[in-house]
């Protein structure tokens, strides 16, 4: 892909050059504003899950799939759109978590096992829906001062996208977007190695719904 300009913002392919400013941002950033890590009791600090985003910001950029956000006057990398590839046959960042499970911090591996109940159905949902390959992405992570601007939102020729949310309103947005709701799983189910509750005060019933878009 060649760089794309938009005003002041060229959009470039992010490479493994990248990989600690990724890292940080996703440790200092996405798991400080995600809507599902503010729920979890107790304080996880950027370094406590430093290695696991290191671990994968060098899976995401083993695929040339994300994108940096460059701020061309400054030059400044503004914002990263994370993702990389599913197939029917491959999880590469599950493959790696796996490999490098006794690393990560106790309270990233309690979040890992709520995302797991939502991975496990990933090839089922490809083949169900006639899909070979997916794009997962981790979220967009944008310096707050450039939020708002849509600086990381592109398709990458992709068959499908995946999202989730467990706002049981978001259906309609989603659906006027084209996404369909898959499946679901309950956060509340997930323990942690002590046997206690990752998230002891949301209720019982609180589901988070998969959605996924045919492109």
């Amino acid at each position: 892909m060649e760089p794309v300009q938009e005003g002041e913002i060229e959009y470039r392919i992010a490479t493994k050059e990248d990989v600690d400013v990724i890292a940080y941002q996703m440790a200092s950033d996405f798991f400080r504003r995600e809507p599902v890590v503010s729920k979890v009791e107790g304080i996880v600090l950027p370094d406590d899950v430093l290695p696991f985003t290191t671990m994968a910001g060098k899976v995401i950029l083993n695929e040339e799939l994300s994108l940096k956000a460059i701020h061309v006057p400054t030059g400044k990398a503004i914002g990263f759109r994370n993702a990389y590839s599913i197939t029917e046959d491959s999880d590469p960042m599950k493959e790696a978590i796996k490999d490098n499970w006794p690393s990560l911090h106790p309270m990233v591996q309690a979040l890992l096992q709520m995302l797991e109940m939502e991975e496990k159905c990933a090839p089922q949902l490809l083949k169900r829906n006639n899909l070979k390959r997916v794009i997962q992405c981790f979220g967009l992570l944008v310096l707050e001062e450039y939020e708002g601007r849509g600086i990381g939102t592109r398709k990458s020729g992709f068959e499908g996208a995946k999202a989730t949310a467990a706002n049981p309103r978001s259906r309609r947005i989603f659906e006027k977007e084209g996404f369909e709701n898959v499946g679901h799983y309950f956060p509340s189910q997930v323990m942690t190695e002590d046997g206690s509750k990752l998230m002891p005060s949301l209720p019982e019933d609180t589901k988070v719904i998969v959605y996924l878009k045919k492109f």
